[in-house]
C-alpha cells in the first residue's frame, strides 16, 4: 500500500536541499523584508538587526530583514497557492476527485442487506 506522505515531503526535501532554488527564494525573502522594513517600522532585536551585509544585487541587508521576508513570503505564497487551487476547482469541476458511489456508505448497506 502506498504512503500518502511520501510525496509532499519528497518535493519539500527536493525544494529545501535544492541550490538552485535555494539561491532565488533567498534572494527574495531578503529584498521582501527589505521591503516591508523601510515602509513598515517592524520592531526587531538589536542582535538581528546589527548582522547587516551588503549583497550586490539586494543592497543592504540584515538577519531581520530575512526573518521578515520569511514570514511574509510564506504567507504570500500560500494564500496564492489556496487561491490557484480553487480557482481550478471551480473551473474544472471534472478534474477533482470524486468517490465512487459504490463506496457509499447507505449503497453498501442496501447490497449487503438481506432480500425479501
Amino acid at each position: 500500500m502506498k504512503c500518502r506522505g511520501n510525496v509532499p515531503f519528497a518535493l519539500g526535501t527536493c525544494l529545501l536541499s535544492n541550490p538552485f532554488t535555494n539561491l532565488p527564494i533567498w534572494s527574495m525573502q531578503l529584498w521582501l523584508g527589505n521591503l516591508i522594513q523601510k515602509h513598515l517600522p517592524v520592531p526587531m532585536p538589536s542582535v538581528l538587526t546589527n548582522m547587516e551585509t551588503s549583497l550586490p544585487c539586494l543592497g543592504s541587508v540584515n538577519a531581520g530583514g530575512f526573518i521578515v521576508g520569511s514570514f511574509a513570503s510564506a504567507c504570500l505564497l500560500s494564500a496564492l497557492a489556496f487561491l490557484l487551487v480553487h480557482v481550478f476547482a471551480a473551473t474544472f469541476p471534472r478534474n477533482l476527485p470524486v468517490k465512487s458511489r459504490l463506496s457509499s456508505p447507505k449503497l453498501i448497506k442496501q447490497k449487503t442487506a438481506p432480500s425479501q
